[in-house]
């Protein structure tokens, strides 16, 4: 998905919730997506077990990832606009006869001590920023097996080796791990989603109102609650243009997981993985009947990869060895 079709995917997301019809954008999915990795117990023993582990982007490498965004001169001036509403205390109290819910709320009183609810806006900001990221599940995709930049980040520098997973593998297990009956996985096919690459941060200035009305137990100001879900969502789907050429996907899931269940379609070695990190990965490979290829710099000074293992025959490594040769 070219980043154009992925920003159209996003303002898809900013539409009201039931408006929204992510199913257009099937066909711009990829088939395949996948996972760099470097060789370690961790990564061998999820290729063996045939595991997804969900994690949080408080691990993730990049500060940025995942940051909560709050377009603070924006909120400050909405607040100094309710405070010097002529009718704000008449219309406060009415809330609170017609809610039932009492607060020592003094309008005067606030006016004159803004600074005080500003540097309460500012603490609650920095403690949700620190929060946030803990409580997002997700797992990181690319579309792209041959990334250059990826290898040396993700993939311990081409010592390490890429995960091929298929799309449809993918959601049959998610759809098997997780309900079926809930709405929101239905309209977003599984929680898949494209990162959006953009130099502007996303504001998310109404997941923070949302956040506050929890917060005083008043959920039922929230009108959306899908609303509410996506917003969590596009908070981690923003990135900088930087990181364009990763063209990453993300799965998320609300509860707390652990991991899924996918089995891979195929494994790529690095060019500097070592022997015998190659002979586990042949090993598990062949264990678990996935295909497994070589990366390797073509004759026009290419990254590519050779087919080692096909449909668990040995033999198709003789014959891609050959013909590599041709």
């Amino acid at each position: 998905m070219n980043n154009r079709k992925r920003i159209e995917f996003w303002n898809e997301l900013n539409k009201p919730s039931n408006e929204i019809d992510l199913m257009k954008f099937e066909k711009y999915i990829p088939k395949y997506l996948y996972r760099y990795r470097k060789v370690d117990s961790n990564s061998l023993s999820a290729l063996l077990n045939n595991r997804l582990y969900f994690s949080t982007s408080n691990y993730y490498d990049d500060p940025f990832d995942t940051l909560f965004c709050i377009d603070k001169t924006k909120l400050k001036k909405e607040i100094i606009a309710v405070l010097t509403n002529p009718n704000a205390q008449e219309e406060f109290n009415h809330f609170q006869e017609k809610t039932n819910i009492k607060y020592n709320f003094d309008i005067e009183y606030a006016l004159k001590n803004k600074d005080k609810i500003f540097k309460w806006i500012d603490d609650t900001i920095k403690d949700i920023q620190d929060n946030f990221k803990n409580g997002i599940y997700s797992i990181c995709f690319s579309e792209s097996d041959l990334n250059q930049d990826l290898w040396l980040k993700y993939a311990d520098n081409y010592a390490g080796f890429v995960i091929e997973y298929g799309v449809d593998s993918i959601r049959s297990s998610y759809n098997n791990t997780y309900t079926k009956d809930d709405t929101l996985i239905n309209n977003c096919k599984n929680y898949l989603y494209p990162i959006v690459y953009n130099n502007k941060p996303f504001y998310a200035n109404d997941l923070f109102k949302c956040i506050i009305y929890r917060v005083l137990k008043m959920d039922y100001l929230i009108k959306d609650w899908n609303r509410f879900l996506f917003d969590r969502r596009r908070v981690c789907l923003v990135k900088d243009k930087f990181h364009s050429n990763d063209k990453e996907w993300r799965l998320f899931v609300d509860n707390m997981p652990s991991y899924i269940n996918v089995v891979p379609k195929a494994v790529i070695i690095g060019l500097k993985t070592s022997d015998s990190d190659k002979a586990l990965l042949y090993e598990i490979c062949r264990k678990n009947k996935i295909d497994l290829y070589q990366t390797y710099i073509s004759d026009d000074y290419k990254l590519k990869k050779k087919c080692l293992i096909k449909n668990n025959n040995w033999y198709n490594y003789i014959w891609c060895e050959l013909n590599l040769k041709k």
